[in-house]
């Protein structure tokens, strides 16, 4: 009975461990957008990093890619519910698996968490990599 217990303590222990994991990796998201937005758009351009890697600023109203990008108000509305709820299912996947995959789906969120608040903040989730 104790055994079982500890358990459950240490399966909990865990899920606040990467709710922890999901606020610092929503928290990184911000901190990086906001200082490669204020980077390009203090120097005027696209920023050249190599030959095959530039940061150029972009502003996707859609989905993956700006499929999807409209002015239509209930269409991004629309997306935006479906983002939540496939933020929603995925924390209910994350308290389901296995440590691992708890680190994995947490990492997960907490980027989709980065850029939903962009999409309900700024309209928009910028994008930069070229």
């Amino acid at each position: 009975m104790l055994k079982m217990l500890q358990d459950k303590i240490n399966i909990k222990k865990f899920d606040i461990y990467s709710f922890v994991l999901i606020l610092l990796i929503f928290g990184l998201d911000r901190v990086s957008k906001v200082y490669v937005i204020e980077l390009i758009q203090s120097k005027g351009s696209a920023i050249f990093l190599y030959d095959f890697l530039n940061l150029t600023l972009n502003w996707n109203t859609g989905i993956a890619f700006g499929i999807l990008s409209s002015n239509a108000n209930i269409l991004y509305h629309s997306i935006s519910a479906l983002i939540l709820l496939i933020i929603i299912y995925l924390i209910y996947i994350m308290v389901k698996s296995d440590d691992t995959g708890k680190i994995i789906i947490s990492l997960i969120i907490g980027g989709a968490l980065g850029n939903f608040y962009d999409r309900l903040v700024i309209r928009a989730v910028p994008d930069f990599i070229d």
